[in-house]
């Protein structure tokens, strides 16, 4: 099973469409407008009806990106950018999931314990960016899309939505 994130390329706040593997929309992703005068980022995830399925909310005053992740109104975890000059990487505490992977170029692998739950790909030729998710278990769909969100949020929307990055 897939998804693809897609991210609109004409929008005054963040905002995705994600769909699934026959390119029928599935989630919508954005930040709300009474978001935008809170400090840190705010992601917001809802589906074909209109529900909120989870929230990405960057934790402020951190020293690096640190985003929560709630999932149908209760925290499930959290990822912290660490630092190093020579690749990205992570703190991942987040339903014992482990990253392995080339974050800059968006290639990398998820596990849970020792068993691949699924694969993420970036397209670098895209007009707006381009996730591919590809699932082993389609029974963490909602987490392993809340995954990616808040990684891409560490990585590139931490840059404008932190006083400290």
């Amino acid at each position: 099973m897939k998804l693809y994130i897609k991210q609109r390329v004409v929008s005054l706040l963040d905002s995705y469409d994600v769909y699934a593997d026959n390119f029928n929309k599935k989630y919508t992703v954005k930040a709300q407008m009474e978001d935008f005068f809170k400090l840190g980022a705010h992601l917001h995830v809802y589906d074909l009806f209109g529900r909120e399925v989870g929230v990405i909310r960057q934790k402020v005053f951190q020293l690096m990106p640190t985003y929560e992740i709630e999932v149908d109104g209760q925290k499930i975890g959290e990822i912290k950018k660490q630092f190093n000059l020579l690749k990205k990487n992570f703190d991942v505490n987040y339903l014992g999931l482990r990253i392995d992977g080339d974050f800059f170029g968006w290639n990398y692998y998820v596990f849970q314990d020792d068993n691949l739950v699924m694969t993420i790909s970036k397209e670098v030729v895209s007009l707006g960016d381009t996730y591919m998710i590809e699932f082993n278990d389609s029974d963490i769909e909602i987490y392993g899309l809340m995954l990616v969100l808040a990684i891409d949020a560490a990585l590139f929307r931490g840059r404008r939505n932190s006083i400290w990055n």
